[in-house]
C-alpha cells in the first residue's frame, strides 16, 4: 500500500496538494533516496541537516527527486514558501507540490522547521512507493483542525498595516554621515482584490571636512506615495488602477503625480505562480510634475500623458531560471519622449556540473524632462547629487561555474563560521 501525504492535512501551516498522479511499480530503492535541493533562500544548511533521511547531492542529473523551493510574501506580511517535488529516473512522472506558510511575527526557527516539515512529508510519497519497510517511523501532532488556519471573524478584514523607522550613522575624522528613513504601508490582499499603499521618505546628509574654512555638506531628498488597486478578474486577466505622488532632489523633482487605469494579462495561469509567469501590462493616465529648477527645456513644470508597457518574464525548472523584464514608457503627446529598458537575470545548467549565469540591464533613454538646464557642479557629479544627461545605461555580469567531484554533500560542519 502506498503511503500519501494525507498526513499533511493535520498541520496547521502546511498545506500540500499533488501535481501528478503517482504512477505503478516506481522500482525498488537502491540505498537513501538522492534529493537535488534547488534555491536561494531556504535555510539550505538546516535543511540538510534536519532532513536527513535522504542523500543530497550537488547536481541534479544525480538526483532522484529535484527540489524546487521558491518564496513569496503573504497579504499578512508572512511568508509562503512552495515546494516543488519533481520526480526522476524511476520516479520520472512523480510531481508533487507542498506549502509552508509563517505568519509574519514567526521566528526563523519557526519558518524553517515548518519548511522541513513540508519537504519531510512530500518525501514519504518516494520512499513509501514499494510500501511501508521496517525503520519507518510517523509522529504526527495536531495543531490545528483542517481547515481552520485562520480565525473566522476578521475584525481587520484582510487590512494589514506597517510602520518602520531607521536611523543610521557613520564617520570619521575627515567626514560623517547620517541616514533617516520611514515607511508606512497598507495592504488588503485577498484572492478577488490586491490594495497596496504606501509612503517612504529618506533623508540623507554628508559632511566633509576639507582644507576649507567650511566644511562641504550634501544633502539628498526623496519622498514617495505609491497605491495599487487590482481585480483578479479570472486566471489569466487583472484589471485595476495606479497611482503615484513623489519628489526627489536627485531628479530636480519638486512634486510629481501619475494615475491612471492598468490592465495585465499572465500568459501562464496564476496559480502556477510559483513556478512560470509572463505577465504583459499596460497602464496610461495624466502626468504632471514642477521642477526646483527650470529643466533643458526652459520649464518649471510638465502636464502630459504617460502610457507604459511591459512584458515579465519569471520562470523557474530544473534546468534552471531566467528572470527578465522588458519595460516601454513615453510621453504623450510628445512620444519621441521615451523610454526602453531590458533587464534580466539568467541561470543555466549546461552540463553535469556546468551553469551559465547571466546579469545585465540596458537602456534606451530620451525622456530626461527633469534634467536642471544649468551645468552640474563637480560636487553635485563626484557626489551624485542630481542627475545627469545620459542617452544610454548598461551593466553586465557573465559568469561560468563548473563543479566536480563527490556527488554527495550531505555533511555541514560549521567550524570558523564557513
Amino acid at each position: 500500500m502506498v503511503f500519501r501525504v494525507a498526513l499533511s492535512c493535520l498541520l496547521a501551516c502546511v498545506v500540500p496538494s499533488s501535481l501528478a498522479a503517482q504512477p505503478q511499480g516506481a522500482g525498488a530503492s537502491g540505498g537513501k533516496l538522492k534529493i537535488y535541493l534547488d534555491c536561494d533562500d531556504c535555510f539550505g544548511n538546516f535543511i540538510r541537516e534536519e532532513v536527513n533521511i535522504v542523500e543530497y547531492v550537488r547536481d541534479p542529473a544525480e538526483a532522484d527527486v529535484h527540489i524546487i523551493v521558491t518564496s513569496s510574501e503573504t497579504g499578512s506580511g508572512g511568508r509562503e514558501r512552495s515546494v516543488a517535488l519533481l520526480g526522476s529516473a524511476r520516479f520520472k512522472g512523480m510531481d508533487f507540490k507542498m506549502r509552508a506558510l509563517s505568519e509574519s511575527a514567526d521566528s526563523e526557527d519557526t519558518q524553517r522547521q515548518r519548511l522541513a516539515t513540508a519537504i519531510k512529508i512530500g518525501l514519504l510519497n518516494y520512499i513509501s512507493s514499494d510500501g511501508i519497510k521496517g525503520g519507518l517511523t510517523v509522529e504526527v501532532e495536531q495543531t490545528a483542525q483542517f481547515g481552520q488556519s485562520g480565525p473566522a471573524n476578521d475584525r481587520w478584514d484582510h487590512w494589514v498595516g506597517s510602520i518602520q523607522g531607521s536611523v543610521a550613522m557613520s564617520g570619521e575624522e575627515s567626514g560623517r554621515q547620517l541616514n533617516l528613513s520611514g515607511q508606512v504601508g497598507a495592504d488588503r490582499i485577498t484572492d478577488d482584490w490586491k490594495i497596496t499603499m504606501g509612503v517612504e521618505i529618506e533623508h540623507r546628509r554628508e559632511d566633509f571636512d576639507l582644507d576649507e574654512e567650511q566644511p562641504l555638506r550634501a544633502i539628498r531628498d526623496e519622498r514617495d506615495f505609491d497605491t495599487l488597486v487590482a481585480w483578479s478578474a479570472n486566471d489569466h486577466w487583472s484589471i485595476g488602477g495606479r497611482m503615484s505622488v513623489d519628489s526627489s532632489s536627485f531628479d530636480n523633482i519638486a512634486l510629481r503625480t501619475f494615475g491612471g487605469p492598468a490592465i495585465e494579462y499572465n500568459v501562464y495561469p496564476y496559480s502556477q505562480y510559483t513556478r512560470r509567469q509572463l505577465r504583459l501590462g499596460y497602464t496610461a493616465g495624466p502626468y504632471r510634475a514642477s521642477y526646483k529648477e527650470e529643466t533643458l527645456m526652459f520649464k518649471l513644470s510638465d502636464t502630459l500623458v504617460q502610457q507604459e508597457a511591459s512584458a515579465t518574464l519569471d520562470q523557474r525548472e530544473p534546468w534552471g531560471s531566467i528572470q527578465a523584464q522588458l519595460e516601454y514608457s513615453t510621453f504623450l503627446p510628445e512620444p519621441s519622449r521615451y523610454r526602453l529598458q531590458l533587464e534580466g537575470d539568467v541561470n543555466i545548467r549546461l552540463a553535469r556540473g556546468l551553469s551559465l549565469t547571466i546579469e545585465g540591464s540596458t537602456s534606451r533613454i530620451r525622456d530626461q524632462i527633469s534634467i536642471p538646464r544649468r551645468d552640474a557642479t563637480s560636487e553635485e557629479v563626484l557626489l551624485r547629487l542630481r542627475r545627469l544627461q545620459s542617452g544610454y545605461e548598461y551593466d553586465f555580469e557573465l559568469g561560468l561555474t563548473y563543479t566536480f567531484g563527490s556527488i554527495f554533500n550531505t555533511i555541514v560542519n560549521p567550524r570558523f563560521g564557513r
